[in-house]
């Protein structure tokens, strides 16, 4: 793992301004554009952008983000502060979506994207105020939100301190074709997530909530190589928790190449419980008894045999 400060920017500098800036989740892979609503707000950013600016991007409050993406930092984008017309990079997939959510008027006045860096799965996504307990003002959370806002020195300093993966962007020759592996060792799982329900500037609701098992459809040494051995016998796993587990593993496989045989699927789910809290208690005890019996590949991921983890998931797990 990497933090975000050890990367440099097109110019060979290291990164030092960060803004930041809301939206439905983070998906370089099938956007490779930062949009804004309003032309004036993307002038506003053109007016103001430094070269080595980063933007990091933290999960909108409202119903098309994952549950367990809002209000959280996501990631970093290096921008170009052009002029672009948003359909020219964008995914298929994420066309679709879009269109579907009936949002095809939002976003829309871009700048492409040059690299981007996913917080990575190995620690708690961390809540945007707690990371920017100053720029973050409840007040105003919606024009932080649509315009985006500078960090303080203190904070962009904190933010450029979260370890991060660099991942690939749609149609931006400068980022990687895949997502660069993480460091060898140091894989524990990470803790679940912590439910903010509650007033602010609106209203975080806190509803039913599933956990669920996915599982990697491909061959495990796809992934991992010769890491682990041989794992011919053994599967790659995704646990995790989430209101929709359908929509959230379609979310998950929007960001694979098309023709690709392999895609992660919901192998079991549980029934709803009341609200997030208690779903993450029960997550929690599923990934410390994934840890115990199986071998983790850090965050919610595990390498472990199918079937035996699908009984220890319906033993732990509300179903019926």
């Amino acid at each position: 793992m990497t933090a975000i400060k050890d990367a440099v920017g097109a110019d060979g500098r290291p990164f030092r301004r960060v803004w930041i800036k809301a939206f439905w989740g983070f998906d370089p892979e099938n956007e490779g554009f930062l949009g804004f609503t309003r032309e004036g707000d993307r002038k506003r950013l053109f007016d103001q952008y430094r070269a080595g600016d980063l933007i990091l991007i933290y999960g909108t409050k409202g119903g098309r983000t994952e549950r367990e993406d809002r209000g959280k930092a996501l990631g970093f984008l290096e921008v170009v502060p052009d002029a672009i017309d948003w359909r020219t990079r964008i995914s298929e997939e994420a066309l679709n979506w879009k269109r579907k959510q009936g949002a095809l008027e939002k976003w829309n006045f871009a700048m492409p994207v040059r690299r981007a860096w996913r917080v990575t799965p190995g620690q708690a996504l961390l809540d945007i105020e707690k990371l920017a307990p100053q720029t973050y003002e409840r007040s105003n959370v919606q024009n932080i939100a649509t315009r985006g806002k500078l960090l303080t020195d203190a904070e962009a300093r904190a933010a450029l301190r979260l370890e991060v993966a660099e991942t690939a962007v749609f149609a931006s020759p400068d980022a990687p074709d895949v997502e660069k592996p993480l460091a060898e060792d140091g894989y524990r799982p990470s803790r679940g997530l912590v439910g903010a329900p509650g007033e602010r500037t609106v209203v975080v609701e806190d509803g039913p909530c599933k956990i669920y098992l996915m599982r990697w459809q491909g061959e495990a040494a796809h992934l991992l190589g010769t890491r682990f051995g041989d794992v011919r016998m053994l599967t790659v796993l995704k646990v995790g928790m989430s209101s929709d587990p359908a929509r959230r593993c379609l979310g998950l496989n929007s960001s694979l190449p098309p023709a690709g045989v392999a895609r992660w699927t919901v192998v079991a789910e549980s029934n709803f419980y009341p609200n997030i809290d208690a779903a993450k208690k029960r997550e929690d005890r599923l990934k410390s008894l994934f840890d115990q019996h199986f071998k983790s590949l850090g965050g919610e991921y595990f390498l472990a045999p199918l079937q035996e983890a699908g009984k220890r998931f319906l033993a732990l797990a509300e179903t019926g």
